[in-house]
Order: structure tokens, then sequence, then C-alpha cells
């Protein structure tokens, strides 16, 4: 089977899927997909790892690990009002402590120059993806919350497989995007980018009593997101050339890992978020 095959399988099974999830089990501020996100932190930080660990770094990984997981539980527990107070930063500098304090009692010498950039992984995964992952978590907690999740998955989805198409269809004389990535061309990036506003602009158009941005807003909010969904594509991309491996993990067919999947979302997540809580006022 070939992998464009794959990658359209995956995307006719997962869109649906999603859409149920977001739509249907709402139960407990969405507590199914928070779940689902969740998993998906620590087993992304778990691959992104693996980047650190092909060049010899990153020494504490069940810390980084506890961390990813803690971050997502207890931006749900806030968003529920079951936390009434936010602890995701106090959780996240209690970490970064930990792991420096881990280093200062090494008892071997040899282990010395390995502190600098061990620590730098370390701190680097703490943020990628756990943190980032929060911001998808705090989208279940804006008004109309299923609605703009929807448009935000959508986005995010329809911006991959439409670079995809357009890359392979126009970006053949194309130059790369950037050395980083070959095979992305400039094809794909106007392809992606115009779908994530194109998706925006629809989404207002059908669900003006749920969507309460204008369409100028929209459009800003489609670009912004369309832009950082490349963008966090190319910085996996960039985090693999310099691990030297092809993919973050060979759980998904035709994706390679779960890393590989989301990176988009990753980077989307905070803008999206942060442009709706603005525009929404």
């Amino acid at each position: 089977m070939s992998s464009l095959v794959k990658r359209i399988l995956l995307f006719v099974i997962v869109t649906p899927l999603f859409g149920v999830i977001i739509l249907f089990l709402t139960y407990k501020n969405h507590l199914i997909l928070n779940l689902i996100i969740t998993a998906s932190s620590i087993y992304c930080t778990y691959e992104a790892m693996q980047f650190f660990r092909a060049r010899g770094l990153c020494g504490r990984g069940y810390i980084v690990l506890v961390t990813a997981g803690l971050l997502p539980v207890l931006t749900y527990l806030e968003l529920a009002g079951l936390v009434h107070v936010n602890l995701v930063y106090p959780v996240f500098i209690l970490s970064a402590v930990l792991l420096l304090a881990k280093e200062v009692f090494t008892r071997k010498d040899s282990h010395l120059e390995e502190i600098l950039p061990r620590t730098a992984a370390n701190m680097f995964l703490l943020v990628y993806p756990g943190l980032f992952f929060t911001y998808v978590i705090r989208i279940s907690g804006l008004p109309a919350p299923a609605s703009y999740l929807v448009v935000f998955f959508l986005m995010i989805f329809l911006n991959d497989a439409a670079a995809y198409v357009f890359g392979m269809l126009f970006g053949k004389r194309n130059r790369p995007l950037t050395p980083i990535s070959p095979n992305k061309t400039m094809a794909g990036f106007i392809g992606g980018f115009l779908t994530s506003i194109g998706v925006a602009v629809v989404a207002r158009a059908i669900l003006p009593d749920y969507i309460a941005l204008s369409y100028p807003a929209m459009i800003l909010l489609g670009g912004c997101t369309g832009f950082m969904c490349i963008t966090g594509d190319l910085i996996e991309s960039g985090l693999k050339r310099s691990a030297r491996v092809k993919d973050s993990g060979d759980l998904i067919p035709g994706r390679g890992g779960v890393l590989d999947s989301l990176d988009s979302l990753l980077f989307s997540a905070p803008v999206y978020y942060f442009l709706v809580s603005l525009l929404l006022q």
C-alpha cells in the first residue's frame, strides 16, 4: 500500500472520529478528547526524547514524562472547575528545579561536561510538546467550545492534506520552502495556508450562531493558524534532521510517529487560543 493511500485512509478515518468525539462526547468539558490529548502529550514527549537520545542527551526522562502528563491534566482540572488555581506553571517550574537539582548532585566527574547540553534538552522537552498541548485543552474552555474545536482541527487536518496535494500537483518544479524539509514546497505552503483561511470563512458562514467572530477576524485567525501549522511541521522536521532520523516513530502507518501527525497542531494551538480569546473580547 502506497504512502498516499495510507495518508488518505488515515484522514478519512481520523477526521470523522475527531468530529464525533468533539460534537457528541462532550461529557465533563470534553473529557474524552482531553484524555486523548493527555495521552498524546506523554507519547509525543517520549518520541521527542528519542531525538535527543540519538545525540546522547536527555538523561532524566521520567521527570519530563510525568510533567508532560501533569500539565494537560492540571489544565483540564482548572477549566472543569475542579481546581480553582492555575497550577500548570508552578508544576512546570518545580519540574525544572528538580531537573536542575539532579544535575547538581551528580556523583560522576565524567558527567559534568554533559550538564549543559543535557539540561538544555530537558528544559526544551518540558515546553515541547507538553506545555504546548495544554493550549489544545484550553480551546475546550472557550465559549461554544465544540464549534471552535471543530474549526481548529479542520484547519490543521485540511491544511496538512492540502499542502500534501498541492505540493504533489504543483510543487515538482518549485524550490524547497526551506533546506530543513526539501519535500515542502511553496505550492504546498500556499495551498495549506489558503485552505486554513477557507475553513475559517466557511465555518463563519455556516455556524453564525456559534462562531461569534466577524469575517475579517476569522480570516486573520485562519491565516495565523495556517502559518503556524506549517511552521510547526517544519520545526519538527528540523529536529528530526538534527537527530538524523526519518520519523519520530512508526506507530501510525503512512505518517510515522504520533508527533509526526500532531506537530502542526502544537504550534497552532497557542496562537489559535490566544487569538480567539482576544478577538472575542
